[in-house]
């Protein structure tokens, strides 16, 4: 994901700007905007016109216009300078996050949309202003809160930004902050602006539901949309026929799962924020695409190992028997989390449980399961650190000076890498499925797994 992509998000409306967010509901796409800047709709002849780039055309173009009508295309804040377009679904902008963090370390946002100084720009991408560095500054009324651009740029430059974006980008993702509302003084020359974060939208979909749904990605609704990106194995040329076959198997296998009543939201609904995030993940990490992708593998790897589909009936045992964590790093799990890995929450996990973790690369020097058993001095040192945080003193009679402590993580769980079930059970192995049929090809996957997922 780079600054390029924000193209594909930010829309020019009449005479300000919007973001496309694309809702739970397949059939339409929301545009996150500020309310005044319909105020003037008369001058477009009482129609909303919307200019966009579309990627599936590598091109910008106009959507038909159409008349507001409020609570069923147009949803407005009562108080507050907000209001969501509903239309039919657009091509691309699936892959922004919210962002509900404005002060979280290592995160710099920019400013983007349309403002009128450049609406003459011979071409619509020349048109796109995009305002760095933003600094996020103080609360203000209404729900706002004020941002200063690193340029000071004047009010008539930022005329016709109201609408626009407040974005992030940052490794594959794009986040979205918040929506700009306004400049705060048109006297005050300080490249000031004012803006409203996500969660004030929540409560206009708050007031508008059913109409609306709420401000999560699509896949969150349903599998399907990932199913095509699940078991993308790597291959060479020694190895590419062999790879091609079991996917195909492993694709099926993932298909008939997408088709049961298993979703992310129910499992999200199950486990709650806690029990799916790393110790320290900030919550908007649940909407991760690669999350639920390889949620949507392992429970295809336990349907695999129990012989049927699973569904939503299994979630207490298998809950209670297996856990997924999913960082974005781009060093080796072990290294970056061994020792925040035990602060995660691993209530109702069962002794033994297994925790199963992703990550963008495979483990370095095929540590694929972790054995504490070789870097005994490094578990040692963050076993004392976990017991002095969690030893309880009980005071008493009978019981001064006696300790209690908690049970420790890597002492009471099985830690797997999710390659282990990919590249070391098929990529590594790939001769172990040669001139094998699906079901036999299953039969080995079934043994395979069975070494770890009992």
């Amino acid at each position: 994901m780079t600054i390029d992509n924000i193209k594909e998000y930010i829309v020019c409306i009449n005479g300000g700007s919007g973001v496309i967010f694309q809702p739970l509901d397949e059939q339409y796409s929301y545009i996150l905007t500020a309310k005044h800047i319909f105020d003037d709709i008369k001058l477009y002849d009482d129609q909303v016109k919307i200019n966009r780039f579309d990627p599936t055309i590598n091109a910008f173009c106009e959507i038909d216009a159409f008349p507001l009508q409020t609570n069923i295309n147009y949803f407005s804040h009562p108080d507050k300078d907000l209001a969501i377009l509903k239309i039919s679904r657009l091509n691309g902008a699936d892959n922004l996050v919210r962002f509900d963090d404005p002060f979280r370390a290592g995160f710099e946002f920019s400013l983007h949309g349309f403002p009128l100084l450049r609406r003459n720009a011979g071409h619509p991408i020349d048109r796109i202003r995009q305002d760095l560095n933003l600094k996020i500054s103080e609360d203000k009324s209404e729900g706002k809160r004020e941002g200063v651009l690193s340029d000071n740029s004047t009010w008539e430059e930022l005329v016709g930004q109201s609408g626009g974006g407040i974005f992030c980008v940052k490794g594959n993702y794009l986040y979205l902050l918040a929506i700009q509302n306004q400049v705060p003084n048109k006297a005050e020359y300080k490249g000031r602006i004012e803006f409203s974060e996500l969660r004030n939208f929540d409560e206009i979909i708050g007031a508008s539901s059913p109409a609306l749904e709420p401000l999560v990605p699509p896949f969150i609704k349903s599998f399907l949309i990932l199913k095509d990106d699940a078991f993308n194995l790597p291959f060479s040329i020694l190895n590419e026929e062999f790879i091609s076959r079991i996917s195909k198997v492993l694709q099926v296998q993932t298909e008939n799962l997408c088709n049961s009543n298993i979703s992310p939201a129910c499992i999200h609904g199950h486990l709650g924020d806690s029990k799916l995030l790393l110790s320290g993940q900030p919550k908007d990490a649940i909407y991760a695409k690669e999350l639920w992708l390889f949620w949507l593998e392992l429970i295809t790897i336990l349907s695999i190992v129990k012989g049927r589909v699973i569904s939503k009936e299994d979630f207490q045992s298998i809950f209670n028997g297996i856990r997924l964590f999913h960082s974005d790093t781009d060093k080796d799990f072990w290294v970056e989390h061994l020792e925040t890995m035990v602060n995660t929450d691993f209530s109702d996990l069962a002794q033994d449980g297994i925790v199963v973790v992703s990550s963008k690369k495979a483990p370095h020097n095929d540590t694929f399961v972790l054995d504490k058993e070789l870097i005994p001095e490094r578990i040692d040192s963050i076993r004392f650190n976990y017991e002095a945080a969690h030893t309880e003193f009980v005071y008493g009679e009978e019981d001064t000076n006696i300790s209690k402590g908690s049970v420790f993580p890597y002492d009471k769980f099985q830690f797997v890498h999710l390659e282990y079930f990919k590249q070391k059970s098929i990529v590594d192995d790939y001769k172990d499925y040669a001139d094998q049929n699906p079901a036999g090809m299953l039969k080995i996957l079934k043994d395979k797994y069975g070494i770890i997922i009992k």
